[in-house]
């Protein structure tokens, strides 16, 4: 589906599955979702936090638009230090492990507070990018 088509729904539901993903993102995330690399989460947060933010700026709280900034922050820190310092930052074993992976699912669960999209459930599918 054309991006320009999505209800405003839509858009949100996709970002909400988006956080969620990120925030069960770790220990449980293989077996939730067990074809979804790092860079998979990271790009599903761009394109529908981007999307969102694009089309849904002017409804959005304070509080929202800046916890979506410090997760688009953080993973943009990750991709530079990872491509110039350590590629093992986008393995599946980081995500579990690493630090900064922490805070990442730590930035997304206070993204889904800002939205009042607590209580992540693992039932969630990470939404398709197409």
């Amino acid at each position: 589906m054309i991006d320009d088509e999505l209800s405003h729904e839509a858009r949100l539901d996709g970002l909400r599955r988006s956080l969620r993903a990120l925030a069960n993102a770790g220990a449980s995330q293989p077996s939730l979702f067990p074809e979804r690399t790092p860079d998979d989460l990271a790009q599903d947060f761009d394109r529908w936090s981007s999307l969102v933010y694009e089309t849904d700026a002017a409804g959005l709280a304070e509080p929202q638009r800046s916890s979506l900034a410090a997760i688009a922050a953080k993973l943009e820190t990750m991709s530079r230090d990872g491509a110039e310092l350590d590629a093992e930052m986008w393995t599946p074993s980081a995500i579990a492990t690493s630090t900064d992976w922490s805070d990442v699912r730590q930035l997304a669960a206070a993204a889904l507070d800002a939205f009042e999209w607590s209580d992540p459930s693992p039932a969630d599918a990470p939404a398709p990018l197409d």
